[in-house]
């Protein structure tokens, strides 16, 4: 950009590149030990990424009983924190949680230094009765991780355009989804499942 007297300006900001894996399973309902031992099998030797993404409510599955019955956050913390750590990456993915007064479908982002931030599902699918078991999150999030701005959300806020709206606040949305949205949207793609089991 020229401005007057032949002075330049630089880009606004320079982002680099990233590196995002995204893993899918078919989850083992309601069993969040089972679920965390395949996404332990499929982070073995996963090098070299900026971000892994896991499914919505990668712990259960999607279940309007899954709050009740989930790990307890500090554990899911704790383990997405030791996958960050060995992966050195961000690790994403939202899990059913029974805070102190709700339930609620939180999309948790994990650095490998510890760092939690997390943001509670807008939009709930009122066609599964998910509004009647999750309390709706009234608050978008941007996470800034390796020079990018992210957006996280979660399924049906896609169908919500106005919260997603990009007002030059981020640069990547990443939406996760339940098993059976990744999986169409994967065909959809073009994408093959990870070569792992």
């Amino acid at each position: 950009m020229q401005l007057p007297g032949n002075q330049r300006i630089a880009q606004l900001y320079t982002v680099p590149g990233l590196k995002i894996t995204l893993l899918q399973q078919p989850l083992v309902w309601m069993d969040g030990p089972a679920n965390l031992r395949h996404f332990d099998r499929q982070l073995e030797g996963i090098t070299g990424r900026d971000v892994i993404v896991l499914p919505e409510m990668f712990t259960s599955g999607f279940a309007m009983e899954a709050a009740a019955s989930s790990l307890a956050q500090d554990d899911v913390v704790n383990w997405m924190t030791a996958k960050a750590q060995q992966c050195n990456a961000l690790i994403a993915g939202s899990v059913a949680l029974q805070t102190e007064s709700d339930s609620v479908n939180r999309f948790l982002l994990v650095e490998p230094g510890g760092t939690v931030h997390f943001y509670d599902k807008r939009h709930l699918f009122r066609m599964a009765d998910e509004h009647l078991h999750y309390k709706a999150g009234n608050e978008r999030v941007i996470v800034e991780w390796r020079g990018w701005r992210i957006l996280p959300l979660v399924c049906y806020d896609l169908r919500f355009p106005v919260w997603s709206r990009n007002l030059n606040d981020y640069d990547l949305a990443i939406y996760v989804a339940g098993q059976l949205a990744c999986t169409a949207l994967s065909a959809l793609a073009g994408i093959t499942d990870s070569p792992r089991d």
